[in-house]
Parts: structure tokens; sequence; C-alpha cells
């Protein structure tokens, strides 16, 4: 049963790294043809290549054998990446949709955030990880402070997308945090149903800055 569900790890993270490496693409192909291409195209870079980072190393992390000595640290830097990968997603939404004091400060409070989390990430005495979780979350959720703008400048139908990434990431996480409640024996690991959740908030996070941003 381990070695069937590393195998079906395996080959999630593997799809996901080459489906963000077509996402980062199309990003960068949509990024040039909008106006403002300079700015958006540069804002569009800056989210595809943390979300493709974050595959990389997660694939690279699952991949590692259990007792190679370089499992831990290479963790610590698949779950810092998620910190990166966060901010990175608010760079587009902050830059564009926003553009005015609230998305310029909203954009340093969660880049000092993620800094924030990644230092406490490579303590000696880490924190639990149902703590970072808790950070992620928050982080995340965050951007609902802006909504009344966000409706405005996205329209309901972009806002609607980026509920969805944010319900799809909420839903993985919360997956992460219940999982040692699951003790029935499954074909997926919890971690297999958390990248899946992950994959579906990153694509509608595409969606939405290709057509709507």
């Amino acid at each position: 049963m381990y070695k069937r569900k590393t195998i079906v790890t395996n080959t999630i993270n593997i799809i996901s790294f080459f489906l963000a490496l077509e996402g980062y693409v199309m990003l960068i192909f949509f990024g040039r043809l909008l106006d403002e291409w300079p700015r958006r195209l540069i804002s569009f870079v800056i989210f595809g290549i943390f979300m493709v980072l974050l595959y990389l190393c997660s694939a690279v992390y699952h991949a590692i054998p259990k007792h190679s000595r370089l499992k831990k640290t290479v963790q610590k830097i698949d779950h810092s990446m998620i910190y990166l990968m966060i901010a990175g997603s608010y760079t587009p939404i902050c830059l564009l949709v926003l553009n005015g004091p609230w998305g310029k400060g909203l954009l340093l409070t969660v880049w000092l955030i993620a800094i924030f989390g990644i230092i406490l990430k490579f303590l000696k005495n880490p924190l639990p990880s149902w703590s970072h979780v808790g950070l992620y979350l928050f982080m995340g959720w965050m951007l609902i402070m802006t909504y009344p703008y966000l409706l405005t400048n996205l329209g309901i139908y972009g806002f609607i997308w980026l509920l969805a990434s944010g319900v799809f990431y909420t839903i993985g996480a919360t997956v992460v945090i219940l999982h040692p409640l699951v003790k029935r024996r499954m074909l997926f690991s919890y971690i297999d149903i958390f990248h899946i959740f992950v994959i579906l908030g990153t694509l509608a996070h595409i969606i939405l800055l290709i057509k709507f941003v």
C-alpha cells in the first residue's frame, strides 16, 4: 500500500509540475498581449516563477526517499515555497487590480509575512506544522479586507474566480490539518488530496489573471 501511495503521489507531483510550466508560458503570452503589458508581464512573471518553483520543490521533496538526510531540508524549502507562492499570487492583484495605497500596503505586508514565515521554518526549534498552515490561511484570506475594490475592479465573475481559488486552497489546507483524525486506509493519501485542491486553486488563479486582471 505504501509503495502504491508513493507512486500516486509522485505521479501527481510530476503532472502538476508540467501543468505549472504550461501555466507559466500562458501567463507570459497573455501578459504581453494585454494593456499596460510591462507592469502586467512583470507581475505575471513573479507569480509564475514562484508557482513553478513551488511545484518543482514539491516534486523533488516527494521523490526523495524517506531515509535520505536531504529529506528534512528539502521539506523546509518546499514548505517555504508556499509562503513565496502566496506572496507571488498577491503581486498581480495588488499591482494591477488594487493599484493604490491599499494595494501597495497589502503587498508589502504579505511579502514581510512570507519572509517572517520562512525564517520561522528554518529556526533550530521550528514551530509545529499546523501553525504554518494557519499562517498560510491568514495570509491568503487577508485579501478579503479589500473585497469592495476587488468586486468593483474584477467584476462579479472575476471575483468568483478569485474566491474559488481561495476556497480550493482552504479545503486543501483543511485536509492537512484534519488528516490525523482519519484512521481509514485509502488509495490516496491526504497529501494527494491536498495537492489536487492546490492544483485546482492554482488553475482558478491563472484563469483569473488571464481573463479578468
